[in-house]
């Protein structure tokens, strides 16, 4: 079985990116693939201090760098996140039970205070099961004083 998920994550995850970083392999391989996960949108209220994670025009993640707490709402229900790491294109987002892992964004010119990019896959980990998410839009306008 654990063959089996790893091929589909691997099959996956090639189809995403150029290749796969050897660290997150023993991560992949003790998961389960989840095809069931629901986001749910989240209200936003402005974008100043915050990073923001979109899908098809829907807020999936919102994380307020101002006061180091985000939020995704995940199967109907509200999970908060209490940490965000942003390295180079990178970004690691991570609660209780809850890892968010985008790598490789493609970045546009910053604008307005505001950087803004596409990750083609975006994983998340949540309660030991893997979720990957495509084509997701970020818009990262962190207040640095």
């Amino acid at each position: 079985m654990k063959k089996l998920v790893l091929g589909l994550v691997l099959l996956v995850s090639i189809g995403c990116k150029k290749e796969i970083r050897t660290e997150s392999s023993p991560l992949i391989d003790s998961l389960e693939m989840n095809d069931t996960i629901q986001l749910d949108s989240i209200e936003l209220n402005g974008s100043e201090g915050k990073t923001i994670f979109s899908q098809g025009g829907k807020t999936i993640i919102v994380f307020d760098t101002k006061a180091n707490t985000g939020i995704i709402n995940i199967n109907g229900k509200k999970i908060l996140l209490d940490e965000l790491v942003f390295t180079e294109n990178n970004y690691e987002i991570s609660g209780q039970n809850i890892k968010i892992t985008a790598e490789d964004g493609d970045f546009k010119e910053s604008e307005n205070n505001c950087n803004e990019g596409i990750f083609k896959c975006v994983y998340i980990e949540f309660e030991g099961k893997l979720s990957l998410l495509e084509n997701i839009k970020v818009k990262d306008c962190r207040d640095y004083n």
